[in-house]
């Protein structure tokens, strides 16, 4: 029962990722094999989010933003992580070592805090206009997050009335 609780719970969240990214966010992915450097983007951009595995720990994968180092993989993997990193200079994947890295990088090729294009789910102020995360087609994570106590209580609620008549 619990089991199902949590493919349900997730199910119903897992849409919602694709609605964190601007509508023209671009995402690539590199895989590289031995040392090398990649060129992302030039000029202005921003870093939505940033992935990165390798088949062994003999190397490392960097994102840099000229001279900055953004990301750093020293481990085997690291999963997805969320940014919002502006980089105003070039944007390159640095690898070192001999093994093979697998790297995705999701970004705008602006600075998200200057533009006035149409950037989805970033264009919501939340002073002006906020609405509420849509995790499905009719509940927001705060009715799902409702039901789910609910769900909890009455199954607390039933256990206690079973245990009194046993």
């Amino acid at each position: 029962m619990f089991g199902l609780m949590l493919v349900v719970m997730f199910g119903l969240m897992s849409p919602t990722l694709a609605s964190v990214f601007p509508n023209d966010a671009i995402t690539k992915t590199f895989h590289i094999t031995g040392a090398s450097t990649q060129t992302i983007t030039g000029g202005s951009s921003t870093i939505l989010g940033v992935q990165a595995m390798q088949s062994a720990q003999a190397s490392n994968t960097s994102v840099l933003c000229g001279a900055n180092e953004v990301f750093l993989n020293m481990a085997k993997d690291t999963p997805f992580i969320l940014m919002n990193y502006v980089c105003s200079d070039t944007l390159t994947i640095v690898k070192t070592g001999n093994d093979t890295s697998f790297t995705t990088i999701t970004y705008v090729p602006y600075v998200i805090s200057s533009s006035n294009s149409d950037m989805g789910s970033f264009n919501q102020s939340l002073a002006n206009n906020a609405t509420p995360l849509k995790t499905f087609a009719f509940m927001t994570a705060g009715d799902i997050a409702i039901v789910l106590m609910l769900f909890v209580l009455i199954m607390l609620s039933l256990l206690t009335i079973w245990f009194r008549k046993v």
